[in-house]
């Protein structure tokens, strides 16, 4: 008996069963496609305008203040023990 159960779960149904969603449901899921687009194109709009003729930049940033380097600091100290370094090792080398 069960194996005769098991047999007749596994065909498929000669008919397709009918699914059917509430008339409220599918309203609402297509409110809110139409909804989440508006909103996007919405966004799209704003990235591409600008709103003043003249925007005010700040004179004074992070990355023209604090973040910035001078070469002579930045470059001549990873120079210097990058060349100390070389030459130790050749030295080093050298003595062999």
């Amino acid at each position: 008996m069960l194996a005769g159960l098991f047999i007749t779960s596994n065909f498929l149904p000669t008919k397709t069963p009918i699914i059917t969603i509430p008339i409220t449901l599918k309203l609402s899921a297509l409110l809110v496609t139409a909804l989440g687009l508006l909103i996007a194109l919405e966004l799209t709009s704003l990235t591409n305008k600008q709103l003043k003729i003249t925007p005010t930049i700040p004179l004074h940033n992070f990355s023209n203040m604090l973040g910035y380097f001078p070469s002579i600091i930045h470059r001549l100290a990873p120079k210097i023990k990058l060349s100390l370094g070389q030459t130790i090792a050749t030295h080093l080398i050298d003595q062999t």
